[in-house]
């Protein structure tokens, strides 16, 4: 397939640097190098909501912080947080631990 274009939007996510290397015509020096990064959610059981609305921090170095929402039963979430990863190149995969 031949795509001509004056402009190109890569929305490709965790992909988009093997996406744009293998744009032909688009320098590799344009192309940023990539970022790792995680965040996880975790949850207040067992006790009640010591919040009646959300709650907005700071934001942190690569993040908006970790916030406390509140889901349609009432569980409190706290996260993000953001957890910064090793280069993992163009096999990226979802972790879990």
């Amino acid at each position: 397939m031949v795509l001509c274009a004056n402009m190109v939007i890569n929305s490709t996510g965790l992909h988009a640097q093997s996406v744009a290397r293998s744009l032909k015509g688009l320098s590799a020096s344009t192309i940023p190098k990539s970022h790792y990064a995680r965040g996880c959610y975790f949850s207040l059981s067992g006790v009640k909501s010591p919040f009646s609305h959300l709650i907005y921090p700071v934001p942190e170095d690569g993040g908006l912080g970790c916030h406390v929402t509140m889901d349609l039963s009432g569980q409190i979430k706290f996260g993000p947080d953001v957890e910064w990863l090793p280069n993992l190149g163009d096999n990226v995969t979802i972790m879990t631990q």
